[in-house]
């Protein structure tokens, strides 16, 4: 999900009666100096999210009289009534929950954006979980007359709090968040108050429809559980409540590895800045290299040139951030194209992505190898056994064997006969870099 998706989401699924500017979601889009840019940053993204739930109380009762409850949904679906789960009736267990709660709170990394606590607290939910038991802690929190429960997740039998969301609102009686935690965060808990069908999708899978593929749930009385297999990475992991979501429907997961990077960290799934790249190389994403000797233009010129047409299965349509960088563009000759792009939806996963352009359409996509991710240096197969080799701030030269050729730029097509080529520059590797 790229930054200006997910606040769209954010707005909506935390604050029924802000609408956010219908220009601000929009496809995945480059990061460019003229062009929104598509990334995550503590200082920013994380910032917003947070921003928004936190004054959402005040200005979603814009007009009405101060003191009014504009909630629908009654406050006891989630403060009053028997607590619910299997150790529901564990008074003692309930008891240290509620006391962890209290004492967690005041030392909570979010603890500036939890606003309004009365210091009502109720379990919603108490149960064994893989992790040991668990439970869900809400507290009545009031706002510029709004109600809001902020929820905490407690794991253990002298329970720990491991996860506070100043997120959700009384009128999303289904709360539109997962908690991720145990060994791993391999497992993933979401309350679910009307009992009704909850969906998780481990990983996107390039051969899936829609690219993900979607199980449902294990219902546990109020909440729905999954438990990932040994080697999931949780922050591959989505939840819905279909199993065919739009970016709208998906949930937000909270992976409790990343709890005391605060809801900032959380929201992302980790500590990501600018992803696998550096502040230098993000500012140059408006830039289009073009190998010697080429007569073709940007792709990104063409006005019927489109991300998600064009790289569509290889973008997982609920990824956190989408990142096109810097373009590097080859003439193939006999009217084709090829035109290469540093890529990452995950923070560990770069990639390069290459299109082969015939006759101006697309004819090709596919992947080449990442040498390097900072300064970015990359490689991908091109006709006729020749290779592009493509960095950021590099000279690029190479040898068939022989004498060596010498650099033309920071982008080259290298010959069939080519055994191994070097790029000088800061930060490039020394020595030869066989083929």
């Amino acid at each position: 999900m790229n930054e200006t998706e997910r606040l769209s989401h954010a707005l909506r699924a935390a604050v029924a009666d802000i609408r956010p500017d219908p220009g601000l979601a929009g496809a995945v889009v480059r990061g460019a100096k003229r062009r929104r840019r598509t990334r995550w940053t503590a200082a920013t993204a994380g910032t917003v999210l947070v921003a928004v739930f936190a004054i959402g109380a005040a200005t979603s009762l814009a007009g009405k009289p101060v003191g009014e409850v504009a909630n629908t949904v009654p406050a006891e679906v989630w403060m009053q009534g028997p607590t619910r789960g299997s150790l529901g009736g564990d008074r003692a267990f309930l008891d240290r929950a509620l006391a962890a709660w209290a004492t967690g709170i005041q030392v909570s990394p979010n603890k500036d954006h939890l606003i309004g606590l009365t210091g009502q607290a109720h379990v919603y939910w108490a149960g064994t979980t893989p992790a040991g038991p668990t439970a869900i802690v809400a507290e009545d929190a009031v706002a510029g007359g709004e109600r809001w429960p902020v929820l905490g997740l407690l794991v253990g039998e002298t329970p720990r709090l491991v996860t506070d969301l100043p997120t959700v609102s009384l009128e999303r009686r289904d709360a539109p968040v997962a908690f991720q935690f145990g060994d791993g965060d391999l497992v993933t808990l979401v309350p679910n108050p009307l009992d009704e069908p909850r969906y998780l999708s481990p990983a996107f899978d390039r051969a899936e429809p829609g690219g993900r593929a979607w199980l449902p749930m294990a219902g546990l009385d109020g909440v729905a559980l999954t438990t990932l297999p040994a080697g999931s990475d949780p922050a591959d992991v989505r939840v819905a409540a279909t199993p065919d979501p739009d970016i709208r429907d998906a949930y937000f997961t909270y992976p409790s590895a990343h709890y005391t990077g605060g809801f900032a960290q959380q929201s992302q799934g980790g500590p990501v800045e600018f992803g696998p790249l550096s502040r230098e190389t993000i500012e140059r994403s408006d830039e289009a290299l073009l190998v010697p000797g080429n007569t073709s233009g940007s792709l990104w010129a063409l006005e019927s040139a489109s991300h998600r047409e064009v790289f569509k299965e290889w973008i997982d349509p609920l990824a956190r951030a989408t990142y096109f960088g810097y373009e590097t563009v080859v003439d193939l000759g006999d009217g084709r194209t090829a035109h290469a792009f540093p890529f990452w939806q995950k923070p560990d996963h770069l990639q390069l992505l290459v299109v082969e352009r015939k006759e101006g359409e697309p004819d090709r996509v596919f992947e080449g190898s990442v040498v390097q991710a900072e300064p970015f240096l990359a490689t991908a197969p091109l006709p006729g056994g020749r290779t592009l080799v493509t960095s950021l701030f590099g000279e690029v030269s190479h040898t068939t064997g022989g004498t060596w050729i010498a650099a033309t730029g920071s982008a080259a097509v290298l010959p069939a006969d080519a055994t191994a080529f070097r790029v000088a520059g800061t930060g490039f590797p020394g020595g030869d870099i066989p083929l």
